[in-house]
């Protein structure tokens, strides 16, 4: 199996809601909110979103599986936006 990094699309949002729930990462609970949040960071210009993509592992779906995100936070230093929030390739 290979992994392929690249920045999120929205129509990645459900793959990476997926994945945070997999993880235990995200409540079932808390679904909807983390959705809503992680929809608006894929969408907004000055963030970036990155996933982990399995390529030739067919899902339910018959595509392929976000497996692992990672995501810039706003950081009021003067440096900019930083990546973390790194999800570990379930």
């Amino acid at each position: 199996m290979t992994f392929v990094m690249r920045p999120a699309r929205p129509v990645d949002a459900p793959g990476i809601l997926a994945a945070d729930l997999d993880a235990g990462r995200t409540a079932p609970a808390d679904a909807a909110r983390f959705a809503a949040s992680i929809s608006a960071a894929v969408a907004d210009p000055t963030r970036l979103v990155v996933v982990a993509e399995a390529q030739g592992d067919a899902n339910a779906g018959g595509g392929v599986g976000v497996v692992g995100w990672a995501k810039t936070h706003p950081f009021d230093g003067g440096e900019g936006g930083l990546l973390q929030a790194a999800r570990p390739l379930s």
